[in-house]
């Protein structure tokens, strides 16, 4: 996790799965392998806005998403 000094918001977060974890019981299960990006940006509002999305995950194949938002100007 990576954090702004000066705004103590989380810039970054990565996660690897070391163990299969499932999401609301039956809804979803995300396996061992599977790895995360999270990342956020400031805007010129002062708020943040997620910037960056992806994820590599392995059910019975590989698969990968990766998504960037842009939607209000950045500081």
């Amino acid at each position: 996790m990576w954090i702004d000094t000066k705004t103590l918001q989380w810039v970054k977060v990565e996660a690897h799965v070391v163990r299969p974890v499932a999401i609301e019981g039956f809804l979803a299960r995300v396996e061992r392998g599977t790895y995360f990006e999270l990342e956020k940006a400031p805007l010129s509002d002062g708020t943040w806005q997620f910037e960056h999305f992806a994820m590599l995950f392995l059910f019975n194949h590989r698969s990968a998403v990766d998504e960037t938002y842009s939607a209000v100007p950045r500081v």
